[in-house]
């Protein structure tokens, strides 16, 4: 009985995921032509996070993003970055930094890469969940972020090798797996 219990549990929990999943508003694309200079305060924090990250070429561009409200109260105050020429990208993915205003100063709260960024409903900490996608033709990934009071950690990922059609199977909810893609 209490393996019932567990199993039940489990496939409660693997559904409230796969539905949560649906349920964030991308707010960030690394093709976004509209995205804008950092503020100063904003620049010198991702500067200052990227320095682990990239190289001394790229430290020294320009770095671009998007104001966001990681907060859910109407008041983009936070930004979504990255470097606008595209220094130390990858197959469809870019490094992405993620900065929360705290009043006084901006903190890197994500470093971590992808094509998307969206930001979802719930919250977890009193910020909002984010998740990164990217792929190729050959490849599509994504990972949901969960604030843990400091910066924001991996809580659910998926790789789906598009090659294979037994991944696609399992993922008839991403719009390249639906029959006819």
């Amino acid at each position: 009985m209490d393996r019932l219990i567990c199993c039940v549990a489990l496939a409660l929990l693997a559904v409230t995921e796969i539905s949560h999943a649906a349920a964030f508003e991308p707010v960030f694309s690394i093709e976004d032509g509209a995205l804008r200079p950092l503020p100063p305060k904003a620049l010198a924090a991702v500067r200052a996070g990227a320095k682990k990250t990239l190289d001394a070429d790229c430290l020294s561009g320009r770095f671009v993003g998007a104001a966001v409200d990681l907060a859910g109260h109407g008041r983009p105050k936070d930004w979504i970055a990255m470097t606008e020429t595209g220094c130390g990208w990858g197959a469809s993915s870019a490094h992405i930094w993620v900065l929360r205003w705290d009043g006084s100063r901006y903190r890197v709260v994500l470093s971590t890469g992808g094509h998307d960024m969206g930001v979802g409903r719930r919250k977890t900490n009193g910020l909002l969940d984010l998740k990164t996608t990217h792929g190729t033709a050959g490849y599509y990934s994504e990972t949901q972020y969960r604030f843990d009071g400091r910066r924001y950690r991996e809580s659910v990922s998926r790789y789906v090798n598009l090659a294979d059609p037994a991944g696609c199977r399992k993922n008839r909810d991403l719009e390249v797996c639906k029959p006819g893609n």
